[in-house]
């Protein structure tokens, strides 16, 4: 046993800092290292971290520092359900930007009053920031989905065509007019300043209760995963990659193409407290459907399974795979996208086993192709090709591969999860979260990604 101080250094995701503790071999724990970091950077809740090691292994808080660790690679990792707690609030905030309960801001004392309106281009559902400076306009969207695409509409002084109640101003007056400076190299730049305020202070007041009330009515319901593509594809391979679960399958009948679907179940549990120390449960399943044969489809049989499916359930995202040489009609994918397009489903067209054989790239390049048909691509991040609120595309390898002698790590699993992720929003996103929240080794590889992510709206917005 050594009593000699040494330094480790961990990597805070939330802050994406490196920060140095001193710690004292066989005699500091885990525990004593997040509580010494959360003072660091004012963080009032170590409960809610924990330590990994090598972005892998979680080093439980009782856990003694050994001597033979002091060169291993330390991360101070969220723990997914306050993280969930966080990314609820998060869209939260979205909604209440755009939502009538959200009070008018502006930059001058204004009695309650109710106005009324004749003019409809503005929704009542959207709140009015007001100011003597700014021209009357909607501020712009933006594609960047670290941002939200809804804003509040920003006009002038003379808003008495507009409909609202004012009945709470509970910005303070200050919080705008430090930012009327004439400084201010252009009016978009104020506007953005302004916009930021209302976020930050509507953001504020969501009371934690709120966004746990929220989180139970996204999650207390089942909800389902689709996946379609040939057999011998990597389907099951694939998701369990991504849940990191072993779900037994189970058969759920036939459809009308008298193939037989099935489906793969489990249950997921969210718990909270409130204030009378009472805790409050909401439980879910989570339903993963697979559409096996469908190489022996016709494409309006395709349609008829995507209609019935959506119209009974409750889908957070499709997920179509091809591999290969694996069976792959052109025609049915056209379908399927076309499909979920008109029932506003979210598709991500994967590739699987894509260190099988050159024709990986062709198939990626002709999903590519399809999706182009129906969206631009708006950006394209780790090998993720990304078409707007249509659907993405990338490559993957769910498991080591192995030719030659040469073996092939897993690849783009990560990726793909997060671009889902990136792509949905509200209760689906919620929902896609809380299917991986057992999927720990990802939680801890993916959160400097999810709160560079976080961060970047928060920059935007200014809280």
């Amino acid at each position: 046993m050594t009593s000699e101080e040494c330094t480790i250094e961990v990597h805070v995701r939330r802050t994406c800092e490196f920060i140095s503790i001193k710690v004292i071999p066989m005699v500091t724990t885990f525990g004593d290292i997040i509580k010494i970091i959360c003072e660091k950077i004012n963080e009032p809740e170590p409960s809610h971290y924990y330590i990994a090691m090598n972005n892998e292994l979680e080093m439980e808080n009782h856990l003694i520092v050994q001597p033979h660790l002091m060169n291993q690679k330390f991360e101070m990792i969220m723990r997914t359900k306050w993280l969930l707690e966080i990314i609820a609030e998060q869209q939260m905030g979205r909604q209440y930007v755009k939502s009538p309960s959200v009070p008018v801001v502006t930059n001058h004392e204004i009695p309650q009053e109710t106005i009324t309106t004749t003019d409809n281009s503005i929704p009542a559902s959207v709140p009015i920031v007001t100011t003597h400076e700014i021209p009357q306009e909607t501020t712009t969207t933006t594609t960047d989905d670290s941002i939200p695409t809804s804003v509040p509409a920003v006009t002038t002084h003379g808003i008495s065509q507009e409909t609202t109640t004012r009945t709470d101003v509970s910005v303070q007056t200050s919080i705008i007019s430090e930012h009327n400076d004439s400084t201010l190299e252009n009016v978009d730049e104020q506007k953005k300043v302004i916009l930021g305020d209302v976020v930050r202070s509507t953001i504020r007041r969501i009371p934690r209760q709120d966004v746990q009330k929220y989180l139970h009515k996204a999650l207390d319901k089942s909800f389902d995963i689709l996946l379609m593509g040939s057999p011998r594809v990597g389907k099951s391979t694939l998701i369990n990659a991504i849940l990191k679960k072993s779900i037994a399958e189970t058969s759920a009948g036939r459809n009308a193409c008298t193939s037989t679907m099935t489906y793969y179940e489990y249950k997921e549990s969210y718990t909270s407290s409130t204030d009378d120390k009472s805790t409050i449960t909401s439980k879910c399943s989570i339903r993963i459907w697979d559409a096996p044969g469908i190489e022996n489809w016709t494409q309006l049989d395709i349609a008829k399974h995507l209609q019935s499916l959506v119209k009974e359930k409750n889908p957070i995202c499709l997920i179509y795979c091809a591999s290969p040489g694996s069976a792959f009609e052109v025609e049915h994918v056209k379908t399927v996208i076309e499909q979920c397009r008109q029932l506003d489903v979210f598709i991500a067209l994967v590739v699987t086993n894509m260190y099988a054989s050159d024709e990986a790239d062709y198939i990626l390049d002709t999903f590519r192709t399809l999706l182009t048909d129906h969206s631009i691509q708006t950006r394209n991040i780790d090998d993720v090709y990304y078409y707007g609120t249509v659907g993405l595309c990338a490559a993957v390898n769910s498991v080591e591969y192995v030719s030659h002698g040469k073996t092939m790590e897993p690849a783009g699993i990560d990726e793909l999860m997060i671009g889902i992720m990136n792509s949905l929003s509200e209760e689906k996103l919620l929902q896609w979260c809380f299917a991986l929240m057992d999927n720990g080794p990802f939680w801890i590889r993916a959160q400097s990604r999810i709160w560079k992510a976080l961060n970047s709206m928060k920059r935007w917005f200014g809280y």
